[in-house]
């Protein structure tokens, strides 16, 4: 075994959840009732540690569709080290979208894969789609005069607002870009949800409209909101993506948990590259 591998830790205890998030959950709870679907934003990378188990209880009778985000090539070297089993042009490759998506269809969840900052299936979360595949609820499904509102929902830094942006981008300018001028153009217009690196932009509830058809379409932009008590490994992989500050997750148990999951070809060029042995 690769002794960078054999680096010992010892799992911190990962715990963030300030008052807006307790706010938030509140809020959901109230909304939740009235709304036609349910989006839950995941990170692509990991797309069952990233889940908001917090709504679980709430989803009973309604329409979920989980929406895994950031399914695009990381930075090269990146991509080389971590990711070196997924093709070139993909974070999560085709095989593998496959695999998950049927993974959850075995509990009867929809799933869609999109890049949000490049738009990438991004019509596939407007309603006239939705409506196609039965994701509305039945009282949107049968009355299309009826204005749709969704709820969207998200761990920190999943990239929620720039999911938003990008709904909004195509549901309000009526169909697809003709150019990558004019699409940025719209995009630039339409950035109603503040987007960061860091997790925790959005602190507030509130409503916005993303379809401008007959009928329109609203969602409900949630914050970023993590259990109270995380599992300590949960936490250490939600910390590699960026979802928890970077001051609540030591640096040498995130280092030594990154190495662990590396395979054995990504250790080999990081040893490479830094001149140490594997």
């Amino acid at each position: 075994e690769p002794k960078l591998r054999k680096m010992s830790f010892t799992y911190p205890k990962i715990s963030w959840f300030p008052g807006h998030m307790a706010s938030a959950v509140k809020q959901i709870e109230q909304r939740i009732k009235a709304v036609d679907l349910v989006l839950e934003v995941r990170d692509a990378r990991l797309p069952l540690s990233s889940a908001c188990s917090y709504i679980e209880p709430y989803l009973h009778g309604k329409r979920h569709l989980i929406i895994l985000n950031k399914r695009v090539c990381l930075p090269s070297f990146f991509v080389q080290c971590i990711a070196i089993h997924c093709s070139v042009q993909d974070l999560v490759d085709q095989t593998d979208r496959a695999l998950w998506t049927q993974h959850f269809a075995k509990s009867g969840t929809a799933v869609e894969f999109v890049d949000a900052v490049r738009g990438a299936h991004i019509s596939e979360l407007m309603p006239p789609a939705l409506r196609k595949r039965g994701m509305l609820s039945l009282e949107s499904q049968n009355d299309t005069s009826r204005a749709v509102l969704a709820l969207i929902v998200g761990l920190p830094n999943t990239g929620k607002s720039s999911v938003i942006n990008a709904m909004r981008a195509r549901g309000m300018s009526g169909s697809a870009p003709s150019a990558a001028a004019a699409a940025t153009e719209r995009r630039r217009r339409s950035h109603v949800a503040q987007t960061g690196a860091r997790p925790g932009v959005t602190r507030s509830v509130r409503t916005i409209q993303f379809f401008k058809g007959d009928p329109p379409a609203f969602l409900i932009d949630t914050p970023g909101v993590l259990t109270p008590q995380l599992d300590p490994e949960v936490g250490l992989k939600l910390a590699l993506v960026g979802s928890i500050r970077d001051a609540l997750a030591p640096v040498q148990p995130l280092a030594a948990h990154l190495l662990r999951l590396m395979p054995g070809t990504a250790l080999e060029q990081l040893a490479a590259r830094f001149g140490v042995p594997p």
